[in-house]
């Protein structure tokens, strides 16, 4: 007999990020590296201070990952883990 696991009890929410201007990248990597150890996956475009495009933003296992994008993403964020709805930057 095969066992499924399924995600289907787990805790997890997500929440959705928008940006109304471009952040300080430094700034932000303070604000993530605060964040509870329940916040798991996050991945989407930040805009940041003298860029042109927003960066493409990754994060996970408490690493993170900035790649630069080539044409105008829309700055959004999603953010993955337990109990982040109450989450916000600045």
């Amino acid at each position: 007999m095969k066992t499924v696991i399924s995600g289907k009890h787990l805790p997890l929410t997500s929440k959705l990020l928008t940006f109304e201007k471009a952040v300080d990248k430094e700034e932000f990597e303070m604000w993530v590296r605060s964040l509870p150890d329940t916040v798991y996956r996050m991945k989407g475009y930040v805009p940041l201070k003298g860029a042109k495009n927003p960066y493409l933003f990754q994060y996970a296992y408490g690493m993170v990952n900035w790649m630069p994008e080539y044409v105008k993403m829309e700055a959004r964020l999603v953010i993955i883990g337990e109990g982040v709805s109450q989450l916000k930057y600045q």
